[in-house]
């Protein structure tokens, strides 16, 4: 007897070892097919449909050619703004440039030669002096035109820009400006009277002169 009990106590031992046994195995079972599955789900993303392109890349600023960048270089600001005045006005230069004229390659040579002013030159700037102090002694007759003059070894260059119209006679506000310019004591035997070009500019009357030194 107490071996059939010993006997039915160890088959019930068994099986509740079994049964747990075979539970455990199914929980393994599902918790190693869900880990990668869920870790699947964490790390998967949607694609997107749409494709996305690459921003272009901005085009690269030309660098300014080497004679260019040494030009810049060596020009100081004094240099910048003498070029500034001595500048003829954008239409005028497309004017003369597309001309035929010989005057209005004489006129673009002298311009240039003007922009390139000696650094030894003292009767440039003593010229310039004296023609600026005129043209403030007759403001009256000046009034509301725009007047710049240039002077370099050996000439000098005076731009008039003037908004009323001719007289009767065809002459323009800036000729006669002139005129009394010429009749003034100490020009008549300083320069010489050499080019001179009339053209509009922006509805106005522009008039550029220019004068050579008196050998």
């Amino acid at each position: 007897m107490g071996k059939y009990l010993w006997f039915a106590a160890g088959v019930a031992l068994v099986t509740i070892l079994a049964l747990y046994g075979w539970q455990w195995t199914g929980d393994g079972r599902s918790n190693v097919a869900a880990g990668p599955a869920e870790a699947a789900a964490v790390d998967t993303k949607p694609e997107s449909r749409y494709e996305v392109a690459p921003e272009p890349e901005a085009p690269p600023t030309p660098a300014p050619a080497a004679s260019e960048r040494e030009d810049m270089r060596d020009l100081s600001e004094a240099e910048l703004r003498w070029r500034a005045v001595v500048a003829l006005p954008e239409s005028v230069q497309k004017e003369l440039v597309n001309s035929r004229d010989p005057v209005a390659q004489d006129i673009l040579e002298r311009n240039e030669r003007l922009a390139k002013r000696s650094p030894n030159d003292t009767w440039g700037p003593d010229m310039q002096g004296r023609l600026n102090e005129f043209f403030e002694s007759i403001e009256e007759d000046t009034e509301n035109m725009l007047i710049t003059v240039a002077c370099g070894e050996p000439q000098c260059q005076i731009q008039i820009v003037s908004p009323g119209q001719p007289a009767e006679d065809g002459t323009p506000p800036s000729q006669r400006v002139l005129d009394q310019l010429r009749e003034h004591w100490w020009f008549r035997e300083q320069p010489i009277p050499a080019q001179t070009h009339l053209a509009g500019v922006d509805s106005r009357l522009y008039q550029v002169q220019y004068f050579d030194r008196r050998p």
